[in-house]
């Protein structure tokens, strides 16, 4: 990007990045909610996306497509996503250049970090930390972000949570959050990433004195390594919100990866539980896929919540289930009729 590209932004970029179990999207949404109260129109985004065609050598490669991780090698998967990433860039330059606040959860940083575990040998990843960067920032130029927040969470605590959430919900670690030398191995990376490149990468430990800290903490942190870069707000009141997300209602209306999977399972003892299909499907409809206490967030229509509260006199289970069951349009008993009468 030119200097005179540069100064013709006039808003500012930040990316939350992190280790497995950090909460990444939940301190982007409540960064995105700070931000708002404090009056900055932000654009919000979410990489990869999934549900875009320019993510179609990202779901191939994922699928196994192109081979195992090792045959496809960290370089031609880089740039699977880094693709992905190009074809969002107009969208960020517009919001940037119109002095929009942008948040994104997940960007370069995730790349660098998940295939720089594939190198054992520190300065081989020094060097394709370098590649990539000059692959997206150069070649492809892309919007640098202003910089990337990196949750770090240690192996052991991250273990902790993704066995406590595996047994909360029934979910099946998959082969990567089993596997405690690869967790040890990307909590190395982003390590290396914040070491080698601080300026670029800004390291806040979610994990102090052995404890995690708490959602609210852990904004706070985040927030005061944003605050100092923000301009002034251009507004005295509430800003707004211009969501690049892959919402609830976009997935009733596009053929994604998750519609023909099962959004929820029924259980042995009769309990209906969430799958991780939908989950995906509730991610920007909902503050929490996992926690007992959540909020709806603007992307859900208020006439389904409505009706799956209504329906919760009869169900008596997780209303976030209720939604999934019987009001998506990926399972058998979507009905407009249902909605109407509900």
């Amino acid at each position: 990007m030119s200097t005179n590209e540069e100064q013709d932004l006039k808003g500012k970029f930040f990316v939350i990045e992190g280790t497995d179990a950090s909460g990444k999207k939940t301190q982007a949404d409540l960064l995105v909610a700070h931000l708002v109260e404090a009056g900055y129109d932000v654009a919000l985004f979410d990489f990869p996306r999934y549900q875009e065609e320019s993510s179609y050598f990202v779901r191939e490669y994922l699928s196994g497509s192109y081979g195992s991780s090792d045959q496809v090698g960290p370089y031609k998967a880089s740039i699977f996503y880094a693709l992905d990433r190009f074809s969002a860039s107009d969208k960020i330059h517009k919001a940037l250049s119109e002095g929009k606040i942008v948040i994104s959860n997940r960007y370069t940083g995730s790349n660098m970090a998940h295939q720089g575990t594939k190198f054992i040998n520190k300065e081989e990843r020094r060097g394709f930390f370098i590649w990539n960067d000059s692959l997206e920032f150069q070649m492809l130029q892309l919007p640098r972000p202003t910089a990337n927040i990196v949750l770090r969470v240690d192996p052991q605590t991250i273990q902790q949570l993704l066995q406590m959430r595996s047994e909360q919900d029934g979910r099946k670690k998959d082969i990567l959050e089993a596997d405690p030398k690869h967790i040890e191995q990307s909590v190395e990376v982003y390590d290396d990433l914040t070491t080698l490149f601080p300026k670029d990468f800004l390291r806040i430990d979610c994990v102090r004195s052995n404890t995690l800290l708490k959602r609210e903490n852990i904004n706070d942190l985040v927030w005061g390594h944003i605050e100092p870069l923000l301009p002034k707000a251009t507004k005295s009141g509430v800003g707004s919100v211009e969501r690049h997300v892959h919402t609830a209602e976009q997935t009733k209306n596009h053929d994604s990866e998750i519609s023909d999977e099962k959004l929820v399972e029924k259980l042995d003892n009769g309990a209906t539980i969430m799958t991780e299909a939908g989950k995906k499907f509730l991610e920007n409809a909902v503050t929490s896929t996992e926690s007992n206490v959540y909020a709806f967030s603007d992307q859900m229509s208020p006439v389904t919540i409505a009706a799956a509260m209504a329906r919760l006199s009869r169900r008596a289970d997780d209303m976030r289930v209720t939604i999934l069951d019987e009001f998506s349009s990926s399972t058998a008993k979507k009905d407009e009729n249902l909605l109407k009468r509900v």
